[in-house]
C-alpha cells in the first residue's frame, strides 16, 4: 500500500525499494509489539486470564508459570498485519500469505479462549483444530493454483530438479502448511523457544524469498525464479520485528505467552513462504527443530500405544531435556543455536546448486 502512495505522490523509488520497505516493516512491527504487549499483559491480569498449565507437564512449570497471561500472539499478529499492509506492495503472493496467517490466528484465538473457559490446557478438540487448519490450507492451495502463482512441480535443491506432482501437489502443500503450523505450536512450551526459533527461520526464508525474486541471484544460485517472491521479504521482516518486540517480554522468565493465537499463525506463515518460493523440502532442514519436536511426540505416543513404554522422559523433546536437568533458559538458548546452524546449513545446500545443479 505504501509502495503505491510513495510512487504516486512523490515519484521517487528510494522508499519503494523492497529492502528499505522491509527495514521499515521490521521497525514498525517491533515498535507496535513492544508498546502493545504491556497493555495486553495488564488487561489480561485485570481480568485474571492466565495460561492453564498442563497438569502432566514438568512440576516447575506448575510452580513458576501458573498465572502467566497468554494470548500475547494478539499483539504480534496485529503488528505483523498492520506493518505488512502498510509497507507491502499487495501482490497475489502477499494476499495468499495472509489468507493463511489471519484465519490460522483466529483458530488459535478460539483455542486459547476455550482454554480459559474450560480452565484447562486442552482447548479446542484436536480433530476440530486439524479440520480448521485443513480448510484454511486447502483454500490457500486452491488460490495459488487457480491464479497460477505456482506450478505443481516439487523443486529438489542441490540437483536443481523439478518433479511434477500433478494432483498430488494439493495434499502435499496442505500437509506442509498444517504440519509446520502444528510443529511450531508443539515447540511453544518454554519461554522464548518457539518465538526465537521462528524468528531465525523466517529471517532465513525472507532472504531466500528476496533471492528467488531477483533474476540475477536466482539464476546464479539455480533456484526457481519467481517474480513476485521478493515482496515476501516485507512480511517476513514484519514477523521478525514483531518477534523481537515480543521476546522482550516472552524471554525467561516470561511475562506473557503467545499462545496458539501466535504459534499457529507463525507456523502457517513459515510454511506459506516456503511453499510460495518452492523451498518446501529445505524446510525439513532449516525448520529442523520444529520437525524434531513433532517427531518426538509421534514417537512417544506410538511407543506408548504399541509397547506401553516411553522413549523420552516427556514429549515434546524440549521437556525431555528439562527433566534431564537442563535449565529452561539453557534448553531455549541451545535450541536457538541449533536452529541457527541448521539455517546456515540450508544456505550451504542452496550454494551446492552452483556445483551440482544442472
Amino acid at each position: 500500500m505504501f509502495y503505491f502512495l510513495i510512487k504516486n505522490i512523490s515519484g521517487t523509488s528510494t522508499f519503494s525499494a523492497i529492502t528499505i520497505r522491509s527495514v521499515f516493516a521490521l521497525l514498525t512491527s517491533f515498535l507496535i509489539t513492544l508498546s502493545a504487549t504491556p497493555y495486553l499483559i495488564n488487561k489480561m491480569k485485570q481480568r485474571k486470564l492466565s495460561q492453564p498449565i498442563r497438569e502432566d507437564g514438568p512440576k516447575t512449570h506448575i510452580e513458576n508459570k501458573q498465572g502467566t497471561p497468554s494470548m500475547g500472539g494478539l499483539a504480534v499478529n496485529i503488528a505483523v498485519i498492520l506493518s505488512s499492509l502498510f509497507w507491502s506492495n499487495l501482490n497475489p503472493a502477499i494476499l495468499s500469505l495472509f489468507m493463511l496467517y489471519i484465519p490460522m490466528s483466529i483458530i488459535g484465538l478460539f483455542d486459547d479462549i476455550r482454554k480459559y473457559h474450560e480452565e484447562n490446557s486442552n482447548g479446542i478438540n484436536a480433530k476440530t483444530k486439524i479440520l480448521g487448519q485443513f480448510i484454511v490450507s486447502s483454500a490457500f492451495t486452491i488460490f495459488i493454483l487457480h491464479y497460477q502463482l505456482l506450478s505443481t512441480t516439487l523443486y529438489i535443491p542441490v540437483f536443481n530438479l523439478e518433479i511434477n506432482l500433478g494432483i498430488l501437489y494439493f495434499p502435499f502443500i496442505v500437509l506442509v502448511i498444517t504440519g509446520t503450523s502444528n510443529a511450531v505450536n508443539l515447540t511453544d512450551g518454554l519461554d522464548g523457544l518457539a518465538m526465537g526459533t521462528s524468528s531465525i527461520v523466517v529471517l532465513s526464508y525472507g532472504a531466500l524469498a528476496y533471492l528467488s525474486g531477483h533474476a540475477i541471484f536466482s539464476s546464479y544460485l539455480k533456484i526457481p525464479h519467481l517474480i513476485y517472491a521478493s515482496e515476501l521479504l516485507v512480511p517476513a521482516a514484519a514477523i521478525l520485528g514483531a518477534s523481537m518486540g515480543f521476546l522482550w517480554y516472552n524471554s525467561y522468565p516470561a511475562q506473557i505467552f503467545m499462545g496458539d493465537t501466535g504459534s499457529l499463525a507463525l507456523g502457517s506463515a513459515i510454511g506459506g513462504i516456503a511453499v510460495l518460493i518452492k523451498q518446501e523440502l529445505l524446510l525439513m532442514i532449516m525448520g529442523g527443530i520444529f520437525v524434531f519436536e513433532a517427531i518426538s511426540v509421534i514417537i512417544q505416543v506410538g511407543s506408548f500405544k504399541l509397547r506401553g513404554k516411553k522413549i523420552f522422559k516427556m514429549a515434546p523433546i524440549h521437556h525431555h531435556f528439562e527433566l534431564k536437568g537442563w535449565h529452561e533458559a539453557k534448553v531455549v538458548f541451545r535450541f536457538w543455536l541449533i536452529t541457527l546452524i541448521l539455517t546456515l546449513f540450508g544456505f550451504i545446500i542452496i550454494g551446492l546448486n552452483i556445483l551440482f545443479g544442472r
